[in-house]
């Protein structure tokens, strides 16, 4: 079992912090962090990396300062950033670097990836836009088609061919919008990890989603405990939201028909077609 303690920053809480992540050693089990790393400190990494924390993933905004400082409503953040990226790695925690791909930003992801890999980054991941609960509404904002995200995977291609960084994503995408699945071959297997049976998220007060981007609950795991939380999701592991249109495709079992809650924003059904889909054939 690996453990991913997140947030909101969580280095807020910097002591609680730390303590979960012993607590997690102690236990047997593995942890990383998840952390805009504005808030790092040589005094604080090294105590999370004698604590026993080896990679943390810190989120990248924009490569434009100013809609950097929008984004995040905090002034000089990209800054922050980037001097906790490398005060993370000086301090020998490995960094991966996480932004959304957007309509907005497709055209700089090349030189954000090149960015933070000189500030000793070893991966750069660029995840498709998924409309989040509370703004479903917004396909401006939320929402790419198929040409905006090939075109931010060809751009981490791009940048890996060039620096030898390592690239990913981590929401999935259909393997039929894809298509050459050697040249795509770094983005493909992850499938959905909750559909998998390998993703739970438990909120702070407890409460439990199958996917980070979920609104519905399964119950709190102080009131029924973490085991009946995770049973009351079997909806997204007994291939209930898998959809109709991709029966008989070969890379079923890979793919599981892209991602759930995108499809959901578009017509309110988990078992929806995920907009970035062409189809089997």
């Amino acid at each position: 079992f690996h453990i991913v303690l997140s947030g909101g920053e969580p280095m807020t809480k910097f002591d609680l912090l730390e303590y979960a992540v012993k607590q997690t050693i102690d236990k047997g089990l593995t942890v990383s962090v998840n952390s805009t790393l504005s808030l790092a400190t040589p005094e604080r990494m090294k105590r999370l990396r004698k604590a026993g924390v080896e990679h943390i993933l810190a989120p990248w905004y924009d490569l434009d300062p100013e809609k950097t400082d929008e984004i995040t409503a905090t002034r000089n953040s990209q800054q922050k950033v980037m001097d906790g990226i490398k005060c993370a790695v000086d301090n020998g925690i490995r960094v991966s670097v996480n932004t959304i791909c957007t309509n907005s930003n497709t055209d700089s992801i090349y030189e954000s990836g090149r960015l933070v890999h000189s500030l000793g980054a070893t991966q750069f991941i660029a995840q498709r836009v998924v409309p989040p609960a509370y703004d479903r509404a917004d396909e401006r904002q939320h929402r790419i088609n198929q040409d905006v995200a090939i075109k931010g995977l060809d751009e981490l291609l791009r940048l890996k061919n060039d620096t030898g960084i390592r690239i990913s994503t981590l929401v999935s995408y259909p393997l039929c919008l894809m298509g050459d699945l050697e040249k795509y071959a770094d983005f493909v297997g992850r499938g959905c990890p909750t559909q998998s049976g390998h993703r739970f998220h438990m909120n702070p007060t407890g409460e439990t989603h199958g996917c980070v981007m979920e609104d519905k609950a399964y119950g709190n795991v102080f009131e029924i405990g973490l085991r009946e939380a995770f049973k009351r999701s079997s909806e997204w592991r007994d291939k209930s939201y898998y959809y109709e249109g991709c029966k008989g495709c070969s890379y079923l079992d890979v793919c599981q028909t892209g991602c759930r809650m995108d499809a959901f924003a578009v017509d309110g059904k988990m078992s929806g077609k995920d907009p970035l889909s062409k189809g089997k054939e």
